[in-house]
């Protein structure tokens, strides 16, 4: 998937790299979109199973609470990540938050849910 930072906006006050010349002498506009996309691949794939030392990270409640919060802000922002968000949570289960609390396996499982009602909005 090959995706495009700057052509996706719906603010145009929102800061961003199409603001920034290709030739900047300073700014890599293709490597910090690069960057940008392997951060968003690295958010995503904490919610995936079994991926080796990332496994460890789902299992902290507060985390991926963060995580989804934050993703329902970069739907807005970025709509042309939300088949990909939606893909990725559809295909998440609470089989990573093993040996967790109920409470806070279902904490995450409501917040996923609420989070995938409202992008359906």
């Amino acid at each position: 998937m090959v995706f495009h930072f700057s052509q996706q906006l719906q603010n145009k006050n929102d800061p961003n790299l199409s603001l920034c010349p290709p030739d900047h002498p300073f700014i890599p506009v293709q490597a910090l979109e690069a960057e940008g996309m392997k951060l968003l691949e690295g958010i995503i794939t904490l919610f995936a199973q079994g991926l080796g030392d990332l496994r460890f990270m789902a299992n902290n409640v507060d985390l991926l609470s963060a995580i989804l919060n934050s993703l329902g802000n970069l739907v807005k922002l970025r709509p042309a990540f939300a088949s990909w968000i939606v893909l990725t949570l559809s295909k998440w289960t609470p089989a990573s938050l093993i040996g967790l609390p109920a409470s806070s396996v279902r904490s995450i499982e409501k917040a996923v849910r609420i989070l995938l009602y409202n992008i359906s909005r």
